[in-house]
């Protein structure tokens, strides 16, 4: 398997991303301890190197979603939190039952403190099967995984359910006095906050049957057919 560099960007004096291709995953580092937001892909093995280049506090790793995307490198870790739903898909790149890694159970409501910065998890699935966000209350941060997007959402991979991410995008919407900053997974960083707005109203407008489709090839190479409103793209 061919083998990539991860690159490292710094937001501020406590806060870095990776990226990987078009996905962001963050490094959050607090008075007791970091955390790092996905694994990424099994094609950059780097990603542990490059966090403890950056800091020597005890790391807690979590998991978005099961995507590979964003656990295809969960078996560099010896343990991974995400939430119990996404742990079959995360599995998948641990090598089954006996990969390295624990998994961790996540719950709606769990905090994650890392001294100085508290993270709280919402789940919100559609996207995929027990996919969380995070909610910095204090700093007015949501980091919204791969809910909220700049040019678009993929919606055709397995255990997707649209209805199930429209719900999702209305409880993020409903949280909106929370937070003033989103920091994405994919795309520009940070993004407005009413990007929310947007996504929603393509999915609306698809449900509706608003939209008329075009063919499109998905960003790993899968043909899909794609819903377009407002230059954001639903890819189905």
């Amino acid at each position: 398997m061919e083998e990539f560099v991860t690159q490292v960007h710094q937001l501020d004096d406590r806060t870095y991303y990776f990226d990987q291709f078009d996905v962001h995953i963050y490094l959050f580092l607090g008075d007791d301890m970091a955390l790092l937001t996905d694994t990424g892909f099994a094609c950059f093995p780097d990603l542990k190197e490059k966090v403890e280049e950056l800091t020597d506090l005890p790391v807690t790793v979590l998991v978005s979603h099961g995507h590979p995307d964003h656990a295809g490198a969960v078996m560099s870790f010896d343990e991974v939190h995400a939430h119990p739903d996404a742990f079959d898909s995360i599995r998948d790149y641990q090598g089954g039952e006996g990969g390295k890694g624990e998994l961790i159970p996540l719950a709606e409501g769990d905090v994650i403190d890392i001294g100085g910065r508290k993270f709280e998890v919402v789940l919100c699935p559609g996207h995929g099967p027990g996919h969380i966000a995070l909610l910095d209350r204090e700093n007015r941060v949501l980091l919204p995984g791969d809910m909220v997007q700049r040019e678009h959402v993929v919606m055709y991979l397995p255990h997707a359910d649209l209805e199930q991410f429209r719900e999702s995008l209305l409880k993020l919407k409903s949280m909106r006095s929370e937070y003033d900053i989103l920091l994405p997974f994919h795309g520009e960083v940070p993004m407005d906050p009413d990007q929310i707005d947007t996504v929603l109203a393509c999915v609306d407008a698809y449900l509706a049957g608003e939209l008329t489709p075009v063919d499109g090839v998905g960003p790993e190479g899968t043909e899909c057919k794609v819903y377009e409103l407002n230059g954001f793209q639903l890819m189905l």
